[in-house]
């Protein structure tokens, strides 16, 4: 098999045979036509940035089984990210430089695996302009791009379309497009651990962290998460964390996430798409689902969040003719304005098993429109955990005789209080008082203000007595809890004297609370004596 070189700009006789004699960045393509099918082209990652201006085309390849290589190395050849560097505004901005791509994979850029590398202020890092089988990309970081990866044909070329993909351990952070877009008639993909944050990137016009158009099918997309697409400049906000349109088919999510996109988590046009444990955050429609044979299995739906733009925030929304199957999933929140399911488009169907939804006492479970139902297999449960029962009835009724169970939500439990910390202790001092001090905390519902009594008293074989305190009384009081309030403090003030004694000990203890419980009563404190016996001399006269 055959290893070549290449450094930024190349050195010695500039062959590719050794380090001492790399070929420089622009040779790529002619080293992996010599390096030829099962060969290696290793990029030295520690002489420097591959700083480009202009793309690099990739017209050679390797063959199945047996690809050609290019990874990022060091001296010693251990894998290291070879960073690339374009031209694109290194401070994001919709009217800044775009960038240049960096490779360009055209006719021929078949078996090709790329290995350990990084780019930075580029707008493509990788594009496939012409019909290739057989890439693999896997081991890169990028942090500002147009898009890391996508499939557009170049001039010339009818399609761009992709046999055979993996892209795998990938990180993506601040796009303006996304992190992946295929289209075609790409097919047998697999999108492995890949992780794209857009940093909110806005205004370069329907972001979508990783997008299927065409007719792309069969598709594996696995322990991988897409974040914060950010698309502002339209009435209706776009931002999308997963999008299909509606030719594309065969598609499955296993372990996703979707989180903080201003529009959809994932946003389904597409046919025969399963998504199994999925989870969709703080999107504005956590599931946005337009086509028909989309199932969700053992998922969760989170805190849907309207962030501007028309339309409303919703666990689940259907299109017009739609149908959805989710299984074994949950749906939570407590905002007001969360629709649970908005079927509010017509003729939009949504068949609901073993499923639970919590929401808001003042929120809507069900939106519904002309001919739309939401239903539930024979047999199954679903169960609507609601403050006021009638609005999980909506469901029910929609359901005509489905088995629809309706659960009061859980109240907080009542308050709990507790003093802290375990033990203390307070130096007396000679004259005046010190001051030693408690946390009353509590927690659980305290929607209510609250009160909790306390008294102190003397323990042990050297206790407290009044005379150690302020006054000459024993210490007592109530500490009280405004509403949401959730911590007070216990001052205590002792007496300092000149007095020798041995340490004293008083224990502070609550000893009730107007509503709730009391799980941690009692704190000791100890009073360290500071004086000093007088030493006594006596004189003999001789």
């Amino acid at each position: 098999m055959v290893t070549l070189h290449i450094t930024p700009t190349g050195s010695g006789t500039r062959d590719g045979s050794s380090a001492e004699n790399a070929a420089s960045i622009w040779a790529i393509d002619k080293m992996i036509g010599k390096a030829g099918a099962g060969g290696t082209v290793l990029l030295h990652a520690d002489q420097g940035s591959y700083d480009l201006k202009y793309f690099l085309s990739i017209t050679n390849g390797g063959a199945a089984g047996n690809p050609v290589t290019i990874k990022g190395v060091d001296a010693a050849g251990n894998p290291m990210n070879a960073e690339f560097t374009g031209t694109r505004a290194v401070e994001y901005s919709p009217t800044g430089t775009k960038g240049t791509e960096i490779f360009r994979l055209l006719d021929g850029a078949d078996h090709v695996s790329f290995e350990n590398m990084a780019f930075k202020n580029v707008q493509n890092a990788f594009r496939v302009g012409a019909d290739v089988s057989g890439i693999s990309i896997a081991h890169m970081q990028a942090d500002n791009v147009q898009r890391f990866f996508e499939n557009y044909a170049s001039t010339g070329a009818m399609s761009a379309a992709i046999s055979g993909l993996r892209i795998e351990d990938v990180d993506v952070t601040g796009f303006s497009k996304g992190a992946i877009r295929l289209q075609y008639d790409t097919h047998d993909v697999v999108i492995k651990d890949v992780h794209g944050d857009s940093e909110r990137q806005d205004g370069d016009n329907f972001a979508i962290g990783i997008h299927f158009s065409g007719t792309v099918h069969d598709v594996l997309v696995k322990d991988t998460s897409m974040s914060n697409a950010t698309d502002t400049i339209h009435s209706y906000w776009n931002g999308d964390g997963f999008a299909a349109e509606k030719n594309v088919y065969n598609l499955r999510f296993e372990d996703t996430y979707a989180s903080g996109n201003t529009d959809a988590g994932y946003d389904l046009k597409s046919q025969s798409t399963v998504l199994l444990h999925a989870v969709a955050e703080d999107n504005k429609r956590n599931f946005r689902v337009w086509g028909d044979g989309v199932t969700i299995i053992d998922s969760q739906s989170i805190d849907p969040h309207y962030r501007g733009g028309t339309g409303g925030q919703a666990h689940v929304h259907l299109a017009v003719n739609s149908n959805l199957t989710i299984i074994n999933s949950t749906l939570i929140d407590d905002d007001v304005k969360t629709v649970a399911i908005d079927l509010s488009e017509e003729y939009a169907r949504v068949t609901l098993v073993d499923t639970e939804i919590y929401i808001n006492e003042a929120a809507r479970l069900l939106k519904l429109s002309t001919g739309s139902r939401a239903l539930n297999d024979d047999g199954s449960k679903v169960i609507a955990h609601a403050y006021d029962a009638a609005l999980a009835a909506q469901l029910r009724d929609a359901s005509g005789p489905a088995n629809v169970v309706v659960i009061p939500a859980p109240k907080p439990p009542p308050p709990i209080y507790a003093i802290s910390p375990e033990t203390n202790s307070v130096t007396e001092g000679t004259s005046g008082d010190v001051t030693v001090s408690f946390s009353v905390t509590r927690d659980g519902d305290v929607s209510a203000a609250g009160q909790a009594t306390y008294a102190v008293s003397g323990m042990g074989a050297n206790a407290s007595d009044p005379t150690d305190f302020e006054g000459g009384v024993m210490p007592s009081g109530t500490v009280s809890f405004a509403a949401g309030e959730t911590t007070k403090t216990i001052t205590i003030s002792v007496n300092g004297d000149r007095t020798v004694e041995a340490n004293e000990t008083f224990q502070v203890t609550l000893t009730g609370v107007n509503l709730g419980t009391i799980t941690k009563n009692t704190t000791d404190v100890v009073i360290l004596n500071d004086d000093i016996k007088p030493t006594v001399f006596t004189v003999l006269d001789k």
